[in-house]
């Protein structure tokens, strides 16, 4: 036994050079079952240099659903998402043509309805393949309501401004449980609801092609069919006079003020007051008098803050700070003045000439026409001014006419507001005769 023990121990400690011959050992099989087991207790028992595994939940390995309606996704889950977010259906291409020459979307993408997205109460459901004659419709009546309107191709959806200053949103989403239809909601943004539920169901029955001619003719004053009562006022006796005195200081206290809510308020009385199809023939009259050719102090700071309204000029308060007009006031008071004007021009008693001197109301209003592009219910109002200006005084006519501001309101109204288009032809009417 020793001599055995002695000649493994010198086999042991023999050191053999490594062969360069030789090829790399083969791979270690993998382990079998019972050396799994077997490693198991070696490993619990032996302290383990190797750091502590970091555990992750399995919720984590899931990504969270997006709360923006058509968002894109994210670089990490490009791969993951599925291309079913943002359909197109199919279509021909003379009805791509079609509709893009005729409608501002330029290439609408139809996206699926959002998962937390909360439709409102007015929507409706349409055929997947109804799409682009949807939006053809869509347009039309956007221009025959004289809407102003800002268009988004994904999600496919459009801000509509009216002249009454309602503004609200039209979308479009395919639905979630049925791929082959469309959802069309409506929602209010802002202004009055009940103005706002005139417009939406002009506009979704024309969408849905229910009575698409009748009902685009009623609703809106502001529509082709209606546009006979912004020219022609209409003439109504009213049985007693109206304390005119009070309401213009009644007026006058709100507008002094520094409140903007205040000063949007009595903006709005003026214009109701101010418009013979609210308040009579007689009364706007009076009203209408007290602004032109004020005679007392308040009728005369009252019709130069309107004038600076309309205008866009900074004026000083009480304190002598300057108050900045916000959009709002601008648009109001342009609205007072354009219905001032009318109202001259209609009744051939008014004498306009001392309103119009020492100030620069001819050069704004052209200006306002000249911004047709961004504000076209500005421009509306503005050629609506210089329409009754020219009545009122005809020397102003070659003042006018050579403004090439006008061609521009004009097919910018043909395209996409009919009110515009319609009182921009007459103004172009009456300076070429």
């Amino acid at each position: 036994r020793s001599n055995f023990g002695y000649s493994i121990g010198l086999h042991r400690n023999h050191k053999r050079k490594p062969n360069k011959a030789t090829t790399a050992p083969p791979p270690t099989p993998p382990p079998t079952q019972q050396t799994h087991k077997m490693n198991q207790g070696t490993e619990s028992s032996a302290p383990s240099s190797s750091p502590s595994p970091h555990f992750r939940s399995m919720s984590m390995l899931k990504h969270e659903p997006s709360l923006m309606v058509g968002q894109e996704p994210r670089e990490d889950t490009k791969k993951t998402e599925p291309k079913a977010a943002t359909t197109e259906p199919e279509a021909s291409t003379g009805e791509r043509q079609h509709l893009s020459s005729s409608s501002s979307w330029s290439h609408p993408r139809l996206t699926v309805l959002g998962l937390y997205y909360p439709l409102g109460p007015c929507q409706t459901r349409l055929p997947k393949s109804d799409l682009y004659p949807v939006l053809e419709r869509l347009a039309h009546v956007f221009c025959t309501l004289s809407l102003h309107t800002q268009y988004q191709n994904s999600p496919i959806s459009a801000t509509c401004t009216s002249m009454d200053q309602v503004s609200l949103e039209v979308s479009l989403f395919e639905a979630r449980d049925d791929s082959g239809q469309i959802i069309l909601e409506i929602a209010r943004r802002q202004g009055d609801s009940y103005l706002f539920h005139q417009y939406s169901r002009q506009i979704m029955a024309v969408a849905t092609n229910y009575h698409s001619e009748a009902a685009a003719s009623k609703g809106s004053p502001w529509n082709v069919h209606n546009l006979h009562l912004v020219d022609s006022v209409v003439t109504t006796q009213t049985t007693d006079d109206y304390p005119l005195a009070e309401a213009l200081e009644s007026v006058w206290s709100m507008l002094r003020g520094d409140r903007h809510d205040a000063r949007k308020l009595a903006l709005e009385a003026l214009v109701h007051m101010t418009d013979p199809n609210k308040c009579g023939w007689s009364t706007a009259q009076a009203f209408c008098q007290s602004l032109l050719r004020p005679q007392d102090g308040i009728e005369e700071q009252l019709s130069r803050r309107i004038l600076a309204y309309a205008t866009m000029t900074s004026f000083s308060s009480q304190e002598n700070e300057f108050i900045f007009l916000s959009g709002d006031e601008a648009y109001l008071g342009l609205r007072i003045v354009s219905q001032a004007l009318q109202m001259a021009a209609q009744a051939k008693t008014m004498d306009v000439q001392s309103f119009l001197q020492g100030s620069d109301l001819v050069d704004c209003l052209m200006d306002h026409v000249s911004r047709v592009q961004t504000q076209p219910h500005h421009a509306f109002f503005a050629v609506q001014s210089l329409a009754a200006i020219c009545d009122c005084v005809p020397a102003l006519r070659s003042r006018v006419r050579v403004a090439h501001c006008l061609q521009e309101a004009q097919l910018v109204g043909e395209s996409s507001h009919l009110a515009l288009a319609t009182v921009s032809e007459k103004l172009l009417v009456t300076l070429q005769a």
